[in-house]
C-alpha cells in the first residue's frame, strides 16, 4: 500500500544553485574531496541517461579539476553529480556508472537534485556505499518511495527538500525514524532532540505501512 500526498509539485522559485553549494557541509566536501574531483554532468539540460552516454564528457569548470582517468577511459572517483538536468529517471544509471569510474559500487556522493524526478528507481540499490545523496528541488510524492533509503547503512548525508513530500506535515520527523542512520536532513544536522522528540498522532500505522 503506497503513502502518497495530494500536492503539486512547487511552482515558485527554488534557492539558487550558487547558494545550494554554498550551505554544503564543510564535512561532505573534505570527505569527498579526498575521493577525487567529482563527473561532473549538471547544467546540460539531459532527458535521459542516455543522453549522456551518447554524447558528452563531464564537465571541469565548477570543482576547477577533473577527475584522474585511466587508459580504459574511466574515472577515478566515487561522486557523480547530475544535478540541474531534466531527468525524469534513474534508468540507466548503473550502466553509466560502469562505463565511466572504475570502480562504480564504491559511488558514495550522488546529486541528482533540481531534476524531474517523480520516483526513487530501485536502481538506486546499485550503489550501496552511498553516504551523500542530494534529491532536493525534484517531484517526489511518496514517502514509501523513500523508505527504501533505510536500507543504505552508510547514507548520513540526504536532501529532499523543494519536493511535494516535504509538504507533509511532520514530514522531517518522518524521514528521520524512517531513515535513522542519516546525521543530515536538508543539510541541517539532526540533533538529539529531534531523535528523541514524541512521534506525530497517527505516526506508528503510517511508518508500518511505509515500512513493509
Amino acid at each position: 500500500m503506497a503513502l502518497a500526498v495530494s500536492c503539486a509539485p512547487r511552482c515558485g522559485p527554488l534557492p539558487s544553485t550558487k547558494t545550494n553549494r554554498r550551505n554544503l557541509s564543510r564535512r561532505d566536501e573534505l570527505s569527498e574531496g579526498t575521493m577525487g574531483p567529482p563527473i561532473d554532468f549538471s547544467f546540460r539540460y539531459f532527458s535521459s541517461i542516455a543522453d549522456i552516454q551518447d554524447n558528452e564528457t563531464p564537465r571541469a569548470a565548477r570543482t576547477g579539476r577533473a577527475p584522474t582517468q585511466l587508459q580504459n577511459k574511466k574515472f577515478v572517483t566515487a561522486s557523480l553529480w547530475l544535478n540541474n538536468n531534466l531527468l525524469p529517471d534513474i534508468r540507466g544509471l548503473s550502466s553509466l556508472t560502469r562505463n565511466l569510474i572504475e570502480q562504480p559500487e564504491a559511488l558514495a556522493w550522488l546529486d541528482l537534485s533540481f531534476n524531474h524526478l517523480t520516483d526513487i528507481s530501485d536502481e538506486i540499490s546499485q550503489f550501496p556505499q552511498l553516504r551523500i545523496l542530494y534529491l532536493h528541488a525534484n517531484r517526489l510524492t511518496k514517502l514509501n518511495s523513500v523508505a527504501k533509503l533505510r536500507h543504505f547503512s552508510k547514507l548520513r548525508n540526504l536532501t529532499l527538500r523543494g519536493n511535494p513530500i516535504d509538504e507533509i506535515p511532520s514530514y522531517r520527523s518522518y524521514i528521520i525514524s524512517i531513515i535513522p542512520q542519516i546525521t543530515r536532513l536538508d543539510h541541517v544536522p539532526i540533533s538529539n532532540g529531534e531523535r528523541g522528540s514524541a512521534p506525530p498522532a497517527g505516526f506508528a500505522k503510517k511508518k508500518a505501512i511505509l515500512l513493509r
